[in-house]
């Protein structure tokens, strides 16, 4: 009887184990693919010789990469409905949670819904709104972005997103 409690125990604890590193092995890959998003609006708006940025709705865990101008063509740093669209929203898994969103520039109004059938938020979050970041054809950022993501249920499985100004550089840490 002892026995067949221990082996109890340990699938147990080996269940947990492996549901934390599976959800840990696909919360990294979300967060590399969303990192790589962000790249990819920067060599945007490098090789296009305009402004290119990413919105990212925090509250429903999702992304768009636009074009940033405006009707006369002038940018501002922010996405605006009416620019062009690169990629429509983009979700971030459902086990994602945001802990921690700050930006050099003010959170943006509510963007537009997604046209998507799955438009409902996927989880709350404490940092409510929308962050936009913008790189100039330069390849520098309009402004700084910090995000702290984490794995819902796991609360130290966290990784750090940060965008730097002067260089455009965008780092991942977890």
């Amino acid at each position: 009887m002892i026995v067949v409690v221990m082996i109890g125990i340990v699938a147990v604890m080996s269940a947990t184990a492996w549901n934390r590193l599976t959800w840990s092995i696909q919360a990294k890959g979300a967060i590399e693919e969303f990192r790589d998003a962000i790249l990819l609006a920067r060599s945007d708006a490098i090789t296009r010789k305009r402004n290119s940025g990413i919105i990212i709705d925090v509250s429903a865990m999702r992304y768009l990469r636009f074009i940033d101008s405006s009707s006369l063509g002038e940018a501002d740093g922010r996405y605006q409905t009416g620019e062009a669209i690169l990629r429509d929203w983009t979700k971030l898994p459902e086990r994602l949670v945001a802990l921690e969103f700050t930006s050099s520039i003010s959170p943006d109004p509510l963007p537009r819904p997604c046209l998507s059938a799955a438009s409902t938020p996927i989880a709350p979050t404490e940092a409510p709104g929308s962050y936009s970041i913008v790189f100039r054809p330069d390849g520098r950022a309009w402004a700084t972005l910090q995000a702290k993501l984490g794995v819902h249920s796991f609360p130290t499985d966290t990784f750090r997103l940060n965008v730097l100004p002067p260089t455009g550089l965008v780092t991942l840490e977890n």
